[in-house]
């Protein structure tokens, strides 16, 4: 009897050993590794609020590519009027052109006169029947659209930036009836870690000194390579009241509130060869233009989603 009980006391702790043994292989076989908790806590980190304007566009499906004419291997910035006329620019000369969106055939070009005729010029704005371009040093230029072959008078606005914030995009704020100005590189005096989108009021016609977003450099995404989101284009999405910004250098769509905080971003590593300019049509479509960079330069449209 006293064999038989040491034999079970010793067959029930063996078992025990064996429970305890299994369970731990079990959990460590369960277990992520540290790459797979590392790209759970990144795609976890950056989700797409419902109710965020970049969630209305499919980013994940290659979109449509307009083919551009050669000529417009350059373009740079984007501007569509509300009755759904597409405009553009080349970033060497002053030269302003439709584009039909649907096709990327030219419809007209036109120039501006004087000392607006030979900038660098980086992103185009329209307001009701004001035209807007400026300047990568962030001179404004203001004009009305020309005839087909016309060379149109502009007027030339100042502003405290300069080519070391390297002006990249330009687009119309109707929250506080001002031009936004991105700044590719710095954004100003005590704001190294940041990117900054300066305003120009339209009712003084001056630069507000205090930029209207700052962007925290550590909270935006990088490129592929590592590369850091510099601006390279600004619009207001006026369904989500948002203003996306787009980087060539980092290749990534940020959502910025008109407050100033990071909704969402996407990158565009898949699509896109050197994003530089954005707009919206009438009917919501986002549209994306790439410089050619040994290619043909393209402009991708994103319909929205459909409606749930």
């Amino acid at each position: 009897m006293k064999t038989t009980s040491y034999a079970r006391a010793f067959s029930v702790i063996c078992c025990g050993l064996l429970a305890v043994a299994c369970g731990c292989s079990k959990k460590k076989s369960e277990a992520p590794s540290t790459e797979s908790k590392v790209e759970a806590k990144t795609e976890a980190a950056s989700p797409l609020p419902a109710s965020s304007g970049l969630a209305r566009y499919d980013f994940s499906a290659p979109p449509q590519f307009v083919t551009l004419p050669s000529e417009l291997n350059e373009i740079s910035g984007l501007a569509a009027t509300p009755d759904g006329r597409l405009f553009t620019h080349n970033d060497e000369n002053g030269t302003i052109t439709e584009v039909d969106a649907a096709t990327g055939a030219i419809r007209k070009e036109f120039q501006l006169d004087g000392n607006a005729g030979a900038k660098d010029f980086e992103g185009i704005a329209i307001v009701e029947n004001r035209f807007f371009i400026t300047t990568s040093a962030g001179v404004i230029f203001e004009f009305a659209e020309g005839k087909a072959g016309e060379t149109v008078p502009a007027k030339e606005y100042a502003t405290a930036l300069s080519r070391k914030n390297d002006i990249e995009g330009l687009c119309y704020d109707p929250l506080t009836n001002a031009l936004l100005l991105a700044c590719k590189e710095r954004a100003g005096k005590g704001f190294d870690d940041m990117k900054a989108v300066y305003a120009f009021s339209l009712d003084s016609m001056k630069l507000i000194p205090q930029p209207r977003f700052l962007l925290p450099i550590a909270q935006l995404l990088p490129g592929a390579r590592g590369d850091q989101f510099n601006p390279s284009g600004i619009e207001f999405n006026s369904r989500s009241r948002t203003f996306f910004i787009v980087a060539a250098e980092g290749k990534s769509l940020v959502e910025v509130s008109p407050e100033g905080a990071i909704v969402g971003q996407v990158k565009l590593d898949k699509f896109h060869r050197q994003a530089e300019g954005i707009t919206f049509m009438p009917d919501g479509t986002l549209l994306i233009s790439d410089e050619a960079r040994g290619e043909d330069p393209t402009i991708a449209r994103y319909p929205l989603r459909a409606a749930p």
